[in-house]
């Protein structure tokens, strides 16, 4: 081999390895996600809060103040925390009911990322496993609840209202007609003639649309019904659509609610306290026993506050 050949095959052997070279990277230099968290072994990463802020519509955490910041963060860890409960306890989502808190939560026009799904995926899971965990040993006696209205019977009343009767007819002449039919006091009267002629929804019903707190009605109709006296017919009302005539059949001032009007709302008060109880003391125990180190100076968890921010 002459020296010009030998010379040529030493440099094209020296780019080979010099390109070879180039295309095994430097370990050292390449960059891992940067892990905030380890709970029970499983890493944790920044970018899996900063997408937990973002479905929340949060700004960045650094821009809150430290209690305001580590209680979002005790949330997103609670939320892993409970995640993992749910895979060991096999809880598994069925595609419908994904689809159904989508369409719920999503405005209109907008579309699902894969983020947003993710959210919706971690919110069923971990309702589902709460549901399991909790939803059936909660149970709420009668005596609970009488108990519960004796306590706080003083939050329970019923605002004035009125019970209204109204005709509801197409032209001012007819109108006019069935109101000079009318006398004062006569419901049994107005109401025959709200069966006869009202073209209302209500008409089968003699013209009974129930009863009314202020507020409750468009506020023209309100300010002109609310003038009423018990037993009081009114004069012809023009509205945008119809002509009404209103009855005032009855006139309930504002008064202590009973026990029997209010158990249902006591019901659910006590059904959601004692949840909540529960869901803190379930997530109180998955805490104590769970390993979590925290990696990020920046972010703290007080362990000890309330768990109200689990789902």
């Amino acid at each position: 081999m002459n020296a010009k050949v030998f010379s040529r095959c030493c440099c094209l052997c020296l780019f080979m390895v010099t390109l070879g070279c180039e295309k095994v990277p430097d370990e050292s230099k390449v960059l891992r996600p940067k892990v905030i968290a380890v709970i029970n072994n499983q890493e944790i990463f920044k970018k899996e809060f900063e997408d937990f802020l973002i479905v929340r519509r949060e700004p960045s955490v650094k821009q809150k103040n430290k209690p305001e910041r580590n209680a979002i963060f005790k949330e997103f860890l609670v939320e892993k925390l409970l995640l993992q409960e749910a895979r060991e306890e096999k809880i598994t989502l069925e595609d419908d009911e994904i689809q159904q808190l989508l369409n719920e939560w999503l405005a209109e026009e907008q579309k699902a990322t894969s983020v947003f799904y993710e959210r919706v995926q971690n919110f069923l899971m971990v309702q589902k496993l709460l549901r399991k965990r909790i939803g059936l040993h909660v149970n709420v006696s009668v005596r609970e609840m009488q108990n519960y209205y004796s306590e706080h019977n003083k939050e329970f009343h019923a605002e004035d209202q009125m019970h209204l009767l109204e005709i509801r007819v197409g032209d001012l002449s007819s109108a006019e007609e069935i109101r000079q039919k009318m006398t004062f006091g006569d419901v049994r009267s107005f109401k025959k003639l709200a069966r006869m002629h009202s073209q209302g929804l209500t008409a089968n019903k003699g013209g009974d649309l129930g009863t009314f707190t202020r507020g409750q009605l468009p506020k023209d109709f309100e300010e002109f019904v609310f003038t009423l006296k018990p037993g009081e017919v009114s004069s012809v009302f023009h509205s945008a659509e119809d002509y009404h005539i209103f009855m005032m059949e009855e006139w309930i001032p504002r008064h202590p609610q009973k026990f029997y009007e209010v158990q249902d709302i006591i019901f659910e008060r006590l059904v959601m306290a004692k949840e909540r109880a529960a869901r803190d003391s379930y997530v109180r125990q998955i805490v104590d026993r769970a390993s979590i180190e925290l990696h990020d100076k920046s972010l703290a968890v007080n362990w000890g506050e309330s768990n109200e921010d689990a789902q």
